[in-house]
């Protein structure tokens, strides 16, 4: 006998029966197994031999979550030739020669598919220009340099944390949850630093002009005369597939794939 009080045959132990699952169970434990295979690989540490932002080497500045508006900074912090205009500036583009055309914005499209050696290369071949006095005290903006950070810098003292540790994790998921076709925003709003019209440009580059849908007005009050209450476009806004891959595009481009921890903020505290 065993200690348990079981009998042991010649063999040993006996071998425990295999589970037995019944073909719904089987199609779900197959479903969730391609679920993992299509997964996105594990985000790698961010900074040099993963870098953890010790008391004695902290990181420069730590980004809360990965959603559009922390890429939209980390990217302005690498981008040299960011879009500054403000929106009340936007009637003056016909005044400056680099708004006058669209081909340095589809260049900059073009080159987030050659990775950050490409954006390099657009950026420096970027004419640089000074504020043009308008008269009064009205100047407008032209497109300097802008303070900016080299992409190993940020890469090792930036610290994007997100639960679900990478970029648009979240947004992903309730769009697709909400099965949200286009967004409500236009296509003006985007994460791109280098120019309003990146993502519009972006359409026009890759023939996907169609998944641009018009907004043919938007109220701002209670007159149900678009006319007397409301304002007209032209606006479009972008399919949610179309916005998404730009997007990935984006991060690729730019080099931030890898930069985004999983985790959560617990603390904030002051620096003595």
């Amino acid at each position: 006998e065993t200690g348990d009080g079981g009998e042991e045959g010649e063999g040993g132990e006996e071998e425990p029966l295999a589970p037995i699952y019944s073909k719904k169970q089987q199609r779900a434990m197959m479903k969730q197994e391609k679920a993992k295979a299509k997964a996105p690989p594990k985000p790698k540490a961010n900074g040099p031999k993963g870098r953890e932002g010790t008391e004695d080497d902290p990181f420069e500045v730590v980004v809360v979550g990965a959603g559009p508006h922390a890429l939209s900074m980390v990217l302005r912090l690498v981008e040299p030739c960011a879009d500054m205009l403000l929106d009340g500036d936007r009637i003056l583009e016909g005044l400056h020669t680099r708004h006058g055309v669209w081909t340095e914005t589809k260049s900059h499209v073009q080159s987030l598919r050659r990775g950050p050696a490409g954006q390099a290369a657009v950026s420096k071949d970027r004419p640089i220009t000074n504020d043009i006095n308008l008269g009064g005290n009205s100047t407008y903006r032209g497109f300097d340099q802008t303070p900016h950070m080299p992409l190993k810098d940020v890469r090792e003292g930036v610290c994007v944390v997100d639960a679900h540790g990478d970029w648009m994790m979240e947004w992903d998921r309730n769009f697709d949850a909400l099965e949200i076709k286009f967004l409500r925003s236009s296509v003006y709003v985007h994460p791109d630093p280098y120019n309003q019209r990146s993502l519009s440009s972006y359409a026009d580059v890759y023939k996907r002009e169609k998944e641009q849908r018009a907004m043919s007005h938007v109220t701002r009050g209670s007159d149900p005369n678009p006319a007397n209450d409301g304002y007209h476009g032209p606006f479009k806004t972008p399919s949610t597939k179309m916005f998404r891959e730009f997007v990935r595009e984006l991060i690729t481009g730019y080099g931030v794939s890898d930069m985004v921890r999983k985790g959560r903020a617990v603390d904030v505290a002051w620096a003595e």
